[in-house]
C-alpha cells in the first residue's frame, strides 16, 4: 500500500511539475515577444485604456444619493472590470492568453484533485490534511507568478470564461500577494466578489474556510 501511495505521488508531482514548465515557457515567450514588448504588460495597458473609456461612458453615478452611491459604485466598477477584462482577454488577445489559461486551470486542478492519503493516527482532520498537502504545492505555483500576473488572473476571472479558474484560485490563496491598491487603486472594492481566503495566508485558513470550498465542490460535481 505504501508503496503504491508513493508511486502515485511521484506520478502526480511529475504531471504537475511539467505543467510548471510549460507555464515558464509561456511566460518566457510573452516576455520576448518577437516585438520585444512585453506582453503582460501591453494586456494591462488595454484592460486600462478599456476602464477609461467606460469611466468617461458612465455618468449615472452623479444622480445617485449618499445612501445609493457606494453599493452602486461597488457594482458599477465589477461590471466595468468585468466588461473591461472580457474585451481585453478574449477579444483582443485571445490567441496569446487561451493557452497559459488553460495551463494555469490545469495546474490548479489537478492539485485540488489528487488523492491525498491522510495519516489516520494525525489529530488534525483528514479534510485538513489533505488541503494542506494540495496548498503546498499551490503556493510552489503561486511563487512562480509575478504581480503582472496575478493581475491579470484577477481579470480572467471577472469574465465567463474564467469563473471556474476563480474557484481554485480563491481556495488556494493565489491572489495573496496580489498589490490591489497598486493595480485597482480606487477600484479595489470591486475585490469584495471574491472569497476573503484568496487572500490569506495559511495560517488564517480555518476548518470552516475548508468546509465551504469542499461542500461547494460537491455541489459541482452533483451538477455535472
Amino acid at each position: 500500500f505504501k508503496q503504491t501511495e508513493i508511486f502515485e505521488r511521484q506520478n502526480f508531482e511529475s504531471a504537475l511539475f511539467r505543467l510548471f514548465e510549460v507555464h515558464n515557457r509561456l511566460i518566457d515567450r510573452f516576455l520576448s515577444d518577437r516585438t520585444g514588448e512585453n506582453i503582460l504588460k501591453l494586456i494591462l495597458e488595454q484592460i486600462r485604456f478599456e476602464l477609461l473609456s467606460l469611466d468617461k461612458a458612465d455618468d449615472e453615478l452623479q444622480k445617485t444619493s449618499k445612501s445609493q452611491k457606494y453599493y452602486l459604485l461597488r457594482q458599477k466598477e465589477i461590471e466595468k472590470l468585468s466588461k473591461a477584462a472580457t474585451s481585453t482577454l478574449e477579444i483582443k488577445y485571445p490567441e496569446s492568453l487561451s493557452h497559459y489559461f488553460r495551463n494555469i486551470y490545469q495546474i490548479l486542478k489537478t492539485i485540488d484533485e489528487y488523492n491525498h492519503t491522510s495519516d489516520p493516527n494525525s489529530k488534525i482532520p483528514p479534510e485538513r490534511q489533505a488541503y494542506f498537502f494540495r496548498r503546498r504545492y499551490s503556493s510552489m505555483f503561486r511563487a512562480l507568478l509575478t504581480g503582472d500576473e496575478l493581475k491579470i488572473l484577477t481579470m480572467n476571472c471577472l469574465t465567463s470564461n474564467g469563473s471556474g479558474m476563480k474557484r481554485y484560485i480563491e481556495k488556494y490563496s493565489i491572489l495573496k500577494h496580489l498589490d490591489a491598491n497598486d493595480f485597482l487603486k480606487d477600484r479595489s472594492h470591486a475585490l469584495d466578489i471574491f472569497s476573503e481566503v484568496a487572500f490569506m495566508d495559511s495560517e488564517k485558513i480555518s476548518d470552516s474556510h475548508i468546509a465551504r470550498f469542499d461542500f461547494s465542490q460537491q455541489i459541482d460535481r452533483k451538477k455535472r
